[in-house]
This record gives C-alpha cells, structure tokens and sequence, in this order.
C-alpha cells in the first residue's frame, strides 16, 4: 500500500500524463491507482570502435540514471552498464560527446522489448559513424 502526501492542491504528476486531480479527497473512499510502471534488467556491453574520438561519452535512456562514473573514456574496453526498463517497450539508449567546438553529437540504439521479468543481455558497439550532431 502507498500513501500520497500533498502539501500545495489537490493533484499529483505522473511520469506519462503530467498532472492528475485527485477526486473526493477528505472522504474515507478516495483510492488512486498509480499504475506504478515495474522495470527490469538489462544488462549492456558497449564496446568503442578504435576510431571513436571526442571521448568521454555519456549516457541516457529513460528509467536509468548514469552517472560521471558511467561515462565511456577509452576505445576498445568493453563497458558493463545495468539499465532499467519496461519489459513490455523499447528502450533508447542515447550517448553525447562533446566536439573540441563545444558542439554536441549523439547516438541512438534501440533496445527491443525484452517482453521478460528476467534479466536480458545486450551489446552495443560504437564507432565514429554512429554519432550525428545535435
């Protein structure tokens, strides 16, 4: 069970609709069904081609959080990342470099869903070619 704390009115933000007004509050009835999203592992290995340049890369996706620790700072070392995600979707995975110029560049991959609570394995090998600017 959840209990939900409001301070300022009567609603709450939710990761996909934004605002939700919360209906009968001060009643003994009031029930709010969060569907609460379940997030599983996928475990990555992200190799950098000998030509990636522009280094450290770091990396986004959706439901995991990375930090400077996470980021990719040498060719060829295969990197082991933990994401979560729903099982049920793709996930994009997104690495940033920043150009000498001050100019980003970005690349993209899919994670297909895994469709499993289990935990899922997943390569993703990088080169030059992969990044576009933003």
């Amino acid at each position: 069970m959840y209990f939900l704390e409001y301070e300022y009115d009567e609603s709450y933000w939710n990761f996909y609709q934004g605002r939700i007004e919360i209906q009968n509050l001060g009643t003994d009835t009031t029930e709010v069904n969060y569907n609460f999203l379940h997030l599983y592992p996928v475990n990555l290995t992200i190799t950098l081609a000998p030509d990636v340049e522009f280094l450290p890369i770091r990396m986004g996706s959706d439901f995991t959080s990375f930090s400077r620790n996470d980021w990719l700072t040498e060719p060829k070392v295969p990197y082991t990342r933990k994401l979560n995600t729903d099982k049920n979707q793709e996930e994009q995975i997104r690495f940033t470099r920043t150009k000498p110029d001050g100019n980003y560049q970005q690349a993209r991959f899919e994670i297909p869903a895994t469709n499993t609570t289990g935990p899922t394995e997943f390569e993703i090998y990088l080169s030059n070619d992969d990044f576009k600017d933003i």
